[in-house]
């Protein structure tokens, strides 16, 4: 399956996310066509089982396609989607027709039950396409431990807004809003749900980016003579894409062992590691490849901004590097020092039951 969904992906993803799309996608056009394409192609709820309309594709099977999603640039909330339905299937609850996206609550909002109802008081901030989405998947600490919340985007009112890479960040304003569902979520009771699997999904599509990134550089130095030679001829040169190969490697390992976890309990080490280590590398890769460039990577005609505005902001997106820095600390001085190493043995050898390809 794995396979079959990485040639899929990449060739619909190739031919459809061009320059043109993506400058309609940033001037605030919801690409419906190539969304319904993806979703026609059962990318949208892969995640889920059949009878919500997937085929219920395990973590690692749809790291290639999160990853493409990354790499291509999309603007759609497809990597959003299939973390939805598979939190909500995971959560009991049933998966509706429609867009599904994830959304963070800020702070303060609270969950009500009133007269066997759910209700949702307050606001959630930088939902992607939150407005063009048909529900939102998002959770709430309700009597000590985290709820998954589904709500219609019709209960909302929304704030059009974007990120640096001018994709819809919208903020979803619900007082009192009734939700579809709500129910406790146990599966990694420490964390945040809709936040652990954001960056789960993140990190694969900061990878996804990086690696084109690379391939763009590499072309670029070897195309580009200055002083009669390839600037790729130049040691200061290959020592920068050196340090950028290694980087965009590092990640794509991180994010995919993040991903052979994510079906498992307690996934949350897993995901501090790769989200942490994605957001770190972001801002270099994204310098590196503005350096090799020079100015041509600066202009809007060249595509390597739409990655690296992208890198920008999904660094920040579900959790920062220093946020899951510090999870990852604060799990570390859990177990003390004499725990450290056997954390790292149990990691590897769940890694290893999880059925990593190697």
């Amino acid at each position: 399956m794995r396979a079959l969904f990485e040639d899929s992906i990449n060739r619909i993803l190739a031919d459809h996310v061009t320059a043109a799309l993506l400058q309609k996608a940033e001037a605030g056009e919801w690409q419906e066509t190539l969304f319904n394409l993806l979703d026609d192609g059962g990318f949208a709820r892969a995640s889920a089982t059949e009878i919500s309309g997937g085929v219920g594709a395990p973590w690692p099977d749809l790291f290639p396609v999160v990853f493409a999603c990354g790499r291509h640039a999309l603007p759609l909330p497809l990597p959003e989607s299939l973390a939805a339905c598979w939190l909500l299937e995971h959560a009991g609850i049933p998966v509706p027709k429609g867009r599904l996206t994830l959304g963070r609550a800020s702070a303060g909002t609270r969950l009500e039950k009133r007269a066997g109802e759910w209700r949702l008081h307050g606001s959630l901030d930088a939902v992607p396409w939150g407005g063009a989405a048909d529900f939102v998947v998002t959770s709430v600490a309700h009597d000590g431990g985290p709820h998954l919340v589904l709500a219609k985007r019709s209960q909302a009112v929304v704030h059009r807004n974007q990120n640096i890479a001018r994709e819809a960040r919208d903020g979803l304003e619900m007082s009192g809003a009734t939700v579809q569902a709500a129910v406790p979520y146990f599966k990694d009771a420490t964390n945040d749900p809709v936040q652990n699997f954001g960056a789960l999904v993140r990190s694969a599509q900061i990878a996804g980016a990086m690696d084109r990134m690379a391939e763009l550089c590499v072309q670029y130095a070897n195309d580009r003579v200055q002083f009669g030679k390839p600037i790729g001829k130049f040691q200061a040169i290959q020592q920068q894409l050196a340090v950028l190969a290694s980087e965009s490697a590092s990640v794509s390992t991180a994010a995919e062992y993040a991903f052979a976890m994510a079906g498992q309990e307690q996934p949350g080490f897993a995901i501090a590691c790769a989200k942490a280590r994605a957001s770190e590398a972001a801002g270099k890769a994204a310098a590196i490849a503005h350096a090799v460039h020079g100015a041509i990577g600066f202009t809007y005609e060249h595509s390597l901004h739409y990655l690296t505005r992208r890198l920008w902001s999904w660094r920040s997106e579900f959790g920062t590097h220093a946020f899951w820095s510090e999870q990852l600390g604060r799990q570390v001085c859990e177990r003390g020092g004499e725990g450290l190493w056997p954390l790292i043995i149990e990691q590897q050898g769940r890694w290893e039951e999880g059925g990593w390809r190697g």
